[in-house]
């Protein structure tokens, strides 16, 4: 995993890429995000053909980060880059939907009735898993809540009751503590499946399985996908991935939209490796060197979903210049 860090509109965060640590060989289920679960579900154009099929679960580790210096696949580069921009994506109806989730986290954990009759004064006399509020000993609603319950809390997965006592079930989610209470509701690292994306085409760059690649995603063939927040209320989203720029990219623009509206760009230069980080041939045609480049967008944010678009400005064809994504997340709060 890669470090890297973007702000619009927000004061600056030192902020960790990740949300929980994964260890060579352990499920992302363990961790609370399950990137192997499907259901079957696509949205918007499917009809690229799937890359070289993989199963199970990731690999990489994240850890915590202090620094916005990203480190990109072991045959590249770093780069540092932060962008500011004042443009603020609206909430408006997705043109894409999902139902159901891939790597969504809607593992449910039983009753919703979450209080107990125990009266609390801290946290220290609820149940594990509670928290004290108003007395009562009730399920989170957030990580952020669990935050401000307890400024010791670790990152990790916990349970969280959204709307509260009496509503729908309680869900599952990855809290990201160490920079101030990110709810992560969904993480893909393309190791098994791509499922609920619009192109669910795979391909292996430096090692890695990503979403894309090589003749797949470029010139007039985006990628998008709607993510269910499941209910968690939140003012700001933040997204991460990796940005996989393949072949002979002529300072042309990948681009991000959330909700239709532009959040994040990039130009990539293949002559420029510092632009992409595109320094070493991995993945690509074998005439043009390829890059990974980590990126961090952080927006205003209170919809119940989010539409997100990953697109190029590219003017060959895929065979020549074309883009991936990997260890996509996303997180709000």
């Amino acid at each position: 995993m890669r470090t890297y860090r973007i702000v619009t509109g927000l004061s600056l965060l030192l902020l960790t890429v990740g949300c929980a640590e994964y260890v060579e060989g352990e499920t992302k289920g363990s961790a609370g995000l399950d990137s192997s679960t499907s259901d079957g579900s696509t949205s918007g154009d499917a009809s690229a053909t799937s890359g070289d099929a993989g199963s199970g679960s990731g690999g990489e580790t994240t850890g915590a980060s202090t620094t916005t210096t990203s480190s990109t696949s072991s045959t590249s580069t770093s780069s540092t880059t932060t962008t500011t921009s004042t443009t603020e994506p609206t909430s408006g109806d997705p043109t894409t939907s999902t139902t159901g989730s891939d790597s969504d986290v809607t593992a449910t954990t039983g009753d919703s009735d979450s209080t107990t009759d125990a009266s609390c004064v801290d946290n220290s006399g609820c149940d594990a898993g509670l928290i004290c509020v108003d007395a009562e000993c009730v399920t989170p609603t957030s990580c952020r809540a669990i935050l401000e319950s307890d400024a010791a809390a670790a990152d990790g997965p916990y349970t969280v009751d959204p709307d509260g006592d009496g509503g729908a079930e309680p869900v599952e989610v990855v809290c990201d503590m160490a920079t101030g209470g990110w709810s992560c509701v969904y993480f893909n690292d393309f190791e098994a499946n791509a499922d609920g994306w619009s192109k669910t085409g795979t391909s292996t760059c430096d090692g890695t399985k990503i979403l894309g690649g090589y003749d797949k995603l470029g010139k007039d063939n985006p990628v998008n996908r709607t993510f269910d927040l499941l209910g968690i209320a939140h003012v700001d989203l933040r997204l991460n991935f990796d940005l996989v720029a393949v072949d002979s990219w002529d300072d042309e623009l990948f681009r991000v939209e959330i909700d239709g509206e532009p959040s994040w760009s990039k130009k990539c230069d293949f002559n420029n490796n510092g632009s992409c980080n595109q320094s070493s041939n991995l993945c690509g045609n074998g005439i043009f060197d390829d890059g990974f480049l980590a990126v961090e967008v952080i927006v205003a944010h209170d919809a119940v979903d989010a539409q997100i678009h990953f697109t190029a400005d590219l003017d060959e064809n895929r065979k020549n210049e074309s883009f991936g994504v990997d260890d996509v997340r996303v997180c709000v709060m």
